[in-house]
């Protein structure tokens, strides 16, 4: 039985597992109106968001209010993103049957999110007025 020893290893595996954990986050914006999450000519990005480095930011810069659909029940399609951040007067409408998971950010804003499926959030969140 042949035991290595070497006094790197340990900041080795430290180095390996803090730069996996790290990763570089992706803004996707929604470009405003009503329309469906997989329409990717409504994200800034080219394509609709499902990774875990989304950062997604549903604004109202355009002046109207955005409701974002999520395809329809049944559909099979569930979302992995990042972070979220919904502007006030704009939506996101889950149905039932849907997972979201948020890894390993959070959700913030003035916006609603309506999930009538799963909603699992990984990480440290805070809910609520952000000045309290």
């Amino acid at each position: 039985m042949i035991i290595l020893r070497s006094p790197f290893l340990p900041g080795s595996l430290l180095l390996i597992c803090t730069a996996t954990s790290t990763l570089a986050q992706v803004a996707a914006t929604w470009t405003g109106g009503a329309g469906n999450w997989t329409d990717n000519g409504k994200w800034s990005t080219g394509s609709f968001p499902n990774s875990a480095t989304a950062d997604v930011m549903v604004d109202n810069a355009p002046g109207t209010a955005s409701q974002i659909s999520f395809g329809s029940p049944g559909s099979g399609l569930d979302i992995t993103i990042g972070r979220l951040r919904i502007d006030a007067g704009d939506s996101i409408v889950f149905p039932s049957g849907k997972n979201l998971l948020l890894v390993p950010g959070g959700f913030t804003g003035a916006g609603s999110l309506v999930n009538h499926g799963s909603l699992q959030m990984l990480g440290t969140f805070r809910w609520g007025n952000p000045a309290a």
